[in-house]
């Protein structure tokens, strides 16, 4: 089986929107920090309230009417673990704010807003909002102290954004990167200068970077089949694998069953593997092991990392800056 790599050139700028996003470390040594422009720290405005966002909760149907840091409070307490670093809790809330712009922008714009909606969460999943209230329940003990820290981390940072060109970036993230980030256009087919590769070697000494999934080659035929109608295995499982491609991230382009290409993302998604980074064996006795590394799509910034990197004594500006390249980080302009 031949496994090669591939790098991907990155074209000029285009427009990307419509992403949908996907959710301690030993030390190391401090990675080395990025040179910041020197406007990437502005200053907090504290009448900022921001036009709003309508939220279509699944979980129950209802569109619910917050202000922008109402959901970004929401936001930041269901994606990133409150005990992690003020500075790491601030960097998600800016990206948590700013995906959630795009999402609003290319609603309106479009007409046709979910459900009447900007865009949706599911709370009782706590999948893209944790209704404060609710935050003893999962913050446990220390509650109160770990939503203060939230609210504090939120509130600084409530008028910042980020950009490229002047528009709003696509500020994709992921728990846990397979070591290094990788190009948007090998997972969303679309690449942009701001979502490219960079270093996150520092989320191999997480927990949960590595995980292994085992199939027997009945299980595994059949997945395939639902991902692929028209995908007809052929001869013994042992002759089944073939070549397979990944980029310089570890992100899988695509692997071969029986001269047929799945894509990396394909076979996630059909055998709901942790990411689409993996390495790929078969014998007898186990069956298709897939070893897994890291966790989430790998696009953006690594949730991980940027806690690992606070905990280095970076600040939120300097974690955008490196997992969010070029992109300028600036006061948001009220409509």
């Amino acid at each position: 089986m031949k496994r090669s790599l591939k790098t991907l050139a990155i074209p000029a700028a285009v427009a990307l929107a419509g992403l949908l996003l996907t959710p301690m470390l030993a030390l190391l040594p401090r990675a080395q920090q990025p040179e910041l422009p020197p406007d990437t720290s502005p200053e907090l405005t504290d009448s900022y309230t921001g036009e709003g966002f309508l939220v279509l909760d699944l979980s129950d149907g209802r569109v619910m009417e917050l202000t922008e840091y109402e959901y970004v409070l929401g936001s930041v307490l269901s994606e990133m673990p409150a005990s992690y670093g003020e500075e790491a809790l601030k960097a998600q809330a800016v990206a948590s704010h700013t995906y959630a712009l795009l999402l609003r922008q290319n609603a309106r714009q479009n007409g046709e807003p979910e459900g009447g909606a900007d865009f949706s969460v599911d709370s009782s999943l706590c999948q893209g909002y944790m209704d404060p209230a609710d935050a003893e329940s999962y913050l446990g003990t220390g509650w109160e102290d770990y939503l203060k820290k939230v609210e504090d981390a939120v509130s600084e940072v409530i008028d910042e954004a980020l950009y490229c060109d002047g528009q709003l970036v696509s500020a994709c993230y992921h728990a846990i990167s397979p070591g290094r980030t990788e190009d948007s256009g090998n997972v969303f087919a679309v690449s942009v200068p701001y979502l490219s590769p960079v270093d996150s070697s520092w989320d191999r000494s997480a927990a949960g970077y590595l995980s292994t999934a085992s199939f027997d080659p009945y299980t595994l035929d059949s997945l395939l089949k639902l991902q692929h109608p028209d995908y007809q295995s052929q001869g013994e499982p042992d002759q089944w694998l073939g070549e397979m491609e990944a980029t310089e991230s570890g992100t899988v382009l695509w692997v071969e069953f029986c001269g047929q290409q799945f894509k990396g993302t394909e076979i996630r998604e059909a055998l709901g593997l942790r990411s689409a980074a993996f390495d790929l064996q078969y014998s007898q006795e186990e069956g298709f092991v897939f070893t897994v590394y890291g966790y989430g799509h790998g696009v953006g910034m690594s949730q991980v990392g940027a806690g690992y990197l606070a905990d280095e004594g970076w600040s939120y500006q300097e974690i955008l800056a490196h997992y969010y390249t070029g992109a300028e980080l600036k006061e948001i302009e009220e409509a």
